[in-house]
């Protein structure tokens, strides 16, 4: 059931006179250890039901249904976050790389004074 995920049906589990409070507490212990949540004790009986626990995935696939809708909106907002990643990757790749500019710039002055004194020898 929890594989699933019905929200319709639920388990009745029911306790007769017999029963000792060990199994009951067994019982208890075996919905904790499954992550149930939704359980209630009436009368002799345990009803147990499942809600289903809405992940990512069920945002992503419905994203997905309106991607392909072929909305104007949606589409340049795509385009529009594309940019946005890019524009961040360059960013961060001249924050990595800054010192390769003054370097650059350094190589270049060096260059010019050679070429200079190299001229002015001649």
């Amino acid at each position: 059931m929890k594989n699933n995920l019905d929200t319709v049906n639920g388990i009745r589990v029911h306790l007769g006179k017999k029963l000792s409070y060990e199994v009951f507490v067994e019982i208890i212990d075996m919905l904790y250890i499954e992550n149930i949540s939704t359980w209630m004790l009436y009368d002799d009986d345990i009803w147990i039901f499942i809600i289903p626990q809405f992940k990512n995935e069920v945002l992503i696939k419905e994203k997905k249904t309106t991607k392909y809708c072929g909305c104007v909106y949606v589409e340049e907002l795509e385009k529009e976050k594309k940019e946005e990643e890019e524009e961040r990757g360059v960013i961060d790749s001249y924050r990595k790389n800054w010192i390769v500019f003054p370097a650059y710039l350094g190589i270049v002055l060096i260059n010019i004074f050679s070429l200079v004194k190299f001229n002015k020898n001649q």
